[in-house]
């Protein structure tokens, strides 16, 4: 994900982006703000990214989700 020359830039402990992109801890909203400093992007962006890859796991988990709620007729 981040490049060894860039790492310095994150200015973070390499061992905490490793925990994130290995899957074995969330990303923090302050590591999200220094990685996107690092990678020109925004806070937000790392953040939604952590939330899709926590949804398609979810779902690809997920035998089988629940049936929608259908409003009754009056």
């Amino acid at each position: 994900m981040v490049p060894r020359e860039e790492r310095g830039r994150v200015r973070c402990d390499v061992k905490a982006v490793n925990r994130v992109v290995n899957g074995r801890t969330k990303m923090s909203v302050s590591l999200a703000g220094r990685l996107a400093s690092a990678l020109h992007t925004t806070a937000e962006f790392c953040l939604n990214a952590q939330r899709a890859g926590d949804l398609f796991e979810e779902y690809q988990r997920s035998s089988s989700l629940p049936k929608p709620i259908r409003p009754t007729s009056s």
